[in-house]
This record gives C-alpha cells, structure tokens and sequence, in this order.
C-alpha cells in the first residue's frame, strides 16, 4: 500500500459522514459524481473505502427523473416576489 492509498483515511468523522449523507441524497450518477469531486474522494477510493456507498452510486439512475406538476409562481402585484411550488416526489 502506497501513502497515496491512504488518502481517504484522513477524512474526519464528520466528513466521512457528510459525503455519506450527500451520496443517499444524490438524484443520479452526474450528482454523484460532483458529489466525490466536492469531497476530494475518488471512484476508485469509494469503492476501496466505502463499498457500501459504491453500490448505492451504482443503483443510482444514469439521469434523475423528471418530476412532474413542478412550476414556479410569481404572485400578482407583488414586484419581484417569488414563490416557488414543487411537486413532491
């Protein structure tokens, strides 16, 4: 085992636990990806590492699902306030 493999071993607790927590909440394998490249983790480190999250990145749809009746709002005479309205998925 090289230094270099060792990497990830210098995540905190806390931050072990963040990328955990951002992997569950992933819409797709795109979001996954920015996911490891915001934690400095690699593919290959996840799946050395982390093999219980490698296979939830691999179950995790190549596109998120369009999610429909989805629509933003902007309320009548009210100069720039927003209201946004998503459906629930």
């Amino acid at each position: 085992m090289d230094e270099n493999d060792c990497d990830f071993l210098l995540l905190s607790e806390r931050e072990r636990n963040a990328l955990w927590l951002d992997i569950h909440r992933a819409a797709d394998k795109a979001e996954a990806a920015l996911i490891l490249d915001r934690h400095d983790v690699t593919s290959e480190e996840l799946v050395r590492a982390f093999p219980d999250l490698a296979d939830v990145v691999r179950e995790l749809p190549d596109q998120a699902p369009q999610v429909d009746g989805g629509a933003t709002t902007v309320a009548p005479g009210t100069s720039g306030v927003h209201t946004c309205v998503f459906a629930r998925t």
